[in-house]
């Protein structure tokens, strides 16, 4: 039977969303926005009688003032076939289920927006596929990915330096080069700029006859600093999985310094991965063997990170001060310290001591010239002065760092900074704003195979979700996060991701067990002595105990928690507590305090 266009339409919106029931006002309200109330009523009854007789029996399920797809009888629609084999991380045949643009000749706003979604989808599969073929060196096959997603994205920047890459890793120099050269004149010519400074970089690199990474033969044993160059390299242009084969391989062969400049490496890039317990046995082999100044500060400055990753941030801060001590008038080790140093004594709450650290660090940057330090000390205290209320400052911070990042041709860096302007977003109330930050931290993360990073920038979009009142949503991404971040040993990724866990369970009337949970990522927080997430889980904690009608306790702890925000100059969350807590006091039928 023909189904005419506007119930077809119908048809591929309940199916597309056949897990919930749609009122009909609703319906009304998306299909005919245009036609007074009765009118509208009438073609949706019109059209719901077409498809009843188009469809099997069973297929609708009208009841009372909702219509819905029969819930029993789940439709197979293409597009949401891509979408659960694509959340199945099973990107090839995702990729071979995308047939194109979802409904090409409809042009209602719902069609145009799902059908831009599921583009975004499409290309951000199809490039971390690409990158995934070009980490393996499947050079001709990422190459043939990078080229499909040029085609359809010719702006894509990302999609350009892979594609000139490959054509690198295969030796076609003039490929590569007329390759820039395109998108160089398309960027000018459509956006009036020049393509970013890492295009840029590699491309010099490809001219001047460098040979690709992955072509140079390893350096001399002996030669410690050649091979750290190289290896340096690998971790610039985001090839993390063979900066570790290499490592590995220096490792075996290795003794004395050198040794302990191969462990040091070694560790560098389990780190990058978010292998943080391999990180830290690697970094703890080479400490008693770095026999240099040098060397032995850039140990116990990665050991540091490692250890704020697994939560123990004593011994975190204990390694900082070590390595301070070592260069207690020398610059440019000092300020690198610095940088990271800030960061840590953030989380730890002590904010004025913080932001000291900090902007001690950016003034040494600037006057250095040193664009990574100068990118990790920006970008820490921006996320400093989020905590303390001041967004301006902090988004003046986090485009300096970006720049800097950019400069410095960091993409791990970048994609750390882009989720941090999604924090920004988020803390001025643009959730979609940062749920489109955080999808692009986490898709470059993902891209470049920083792990650690990718699961906090899930973590966060899923924090977005619950925000947005999306909790089916929500929760699957938390639950996934935090295995991710326990199969890390990241305590402060699962702290968080249990007190969000029990936040959604909370407000799907699950109280007693979301309490359970928040109980329990508080618990963590605490041990590991992170300020900011211990504020989070006694807001939390707060709000669940006051939905199981417990208000007295939930007056206690959102007290609690104010008292350690006002101590900690943490602003940001101290506005939440105490509105919170003014919540509350209009919910009190008696005394509370």
């Amino acid at each position: 039977m023909h189904i005419q266009p506007k119930p077809l339409l119908l048809l591929a919106y309940l199916a597309l969303n056949w897990k919930q029931p749609h009122r009909r006002e609703a319906l009304q309200a998306l299909f005919w926005p245009d036609k007074p109330g009765q009118s509208a009523a009438n073609n949706l009854r019109q059209a719901l009688w077409h498809l009843r007789q188009a469809l099997p029996q069973m297929a609708l399920c009208l009841k009372g003032n909702t219509v819905q797809w029969n819930p029993a009888h789940p439709p197979w629609v293409d597009a949401l076939a891509f979408e659960t084999v694509l959340d199945a991380d099973n990107l090839d045949v995702a990729l071979d289920l995308y047939a194109g643009a979802l409904l090409p000749d409809a042009y209602d706003e719902w069609v145009q927006l799902e059908r831009e979604r599921l583009h975004l989808r499409y290309l951000t599969a199809l490039e971390t596929r690409a990158h995934r073929r070009y980490e393996s060196r499947r050079w001709k096959s990422a190459l043939e990915d990078a080229k499909t997603l040029m085609a359809a994205d010719p702006l894509n920047e990302a999609a350009t330096r892979l594609t000139m890459a490959c054509h690198w890793a295969l030796d076609q120099r003039e490929a590569a080069r007329r390759c820039y050269d395109a998108y160089r004149q398309r960027v000018c010519r459509e956006l009036g700029t020049d393509p970013l400074s890492e295009t840029i970089t590699l491309y010099q690199r490809i001219l001047r006859g460098e040979l690709h990474p992955d072509h140079m033969p390893p350096p001399d044993d002996g030669v410690i600093a050649a091979r750290t160059a190289h290896l340096s390299l690998l971790e610039t242009l985001g090839a993390f999985r063979q900066g570790l084969e290499q490592a590995t391989a220096w490792v075996a062969g290795a003794e004395g310094l050198a040794l302990a400049a191969a462990w040091r490496w070694q560790g560098r890039f389990y780190l990058r991965l978010g292998q943080l317990a391999d990180a830290r046995s690697a970094l703890m082999a080479a400490l008693p063997l770095a026999a240099t100044p040098d060397l032995r500060a850039a140990v116990l400055a990665d050991l540091a990170t490692v250890e704020t990753g697994l939560g123990d941030y004593a011994s975190a801060e204990t390694h900082y001060s070590q390595a301070l001590r070592l260069f207690p008038s020398e610059l440019s080790p000092r300020l690198r310290l610095l940088s990271s140093l800030g960061g840590l004594q953030g989380r730890m709450g002590r904010a004025v001591k913080a932001r000291r650290t900090l902007e001690e660090a950016v003034h040494l940057a600037r006057d250095l010239g040193e664009s990574v330090p100068l990118a990790i000390a920006s970008g820490n205290l921006g996320v400093l002065l989020i905590g303390q209320g001041e967004s301006g400052a902090a988004e003046a911070a986090f485009q300096e760092a970006l720049a800097a990042a950019r400069r410095a041709d960091a993409h791990w860096l970048t994609a750390h900074l882009t989720g941090h302007l999604g924090v920004l977003a988020q803390d001025r109330n643009d959730l979609e704003g940062a749920a489109q930050y955080y999808q692009r931290a986490r898709t470059l993360a993902e891209t470049i195979g920083a792990s650690r990073s990718a699961v906090l920038w899930t973590l966060n979009l899923s924090v977005v979700r619950y925000e947005q009142g999306q909790w089916a949503k929500a929760l699957p991404l938390l639950t996934k996060g935090r295995k991710q971040a326990a199969a890390q040993g990241s305590r402060t990724l699962q702290a968080g991701a249990t007190i969000f866990i029990g936040a959604c369970l909370v407000v799907q009337g699950k109280g007693d067990e979301g309490l359970a949970s928040i109980e329990k990522g508080l618990a963590l927080a605490r041990a590991i002595g992170d300020q900011e997430r211990i504020l989070i889980g006694l807001l939390h904690r707060g709000r669940a105990l006051a939905a199981l009608g417990q208000l007295k306790e939930s007056a206690a702890t959102l007290q609690e928690g104010l008292r350690q925000a006002e101590s900690s100059q943490m602003h940001r969350l101290e506005g939440y507590l105490r509105a919170e807590l003014e919540g509350l006091e209009s919910l009190r039928k008696g005394p509370l305090f």
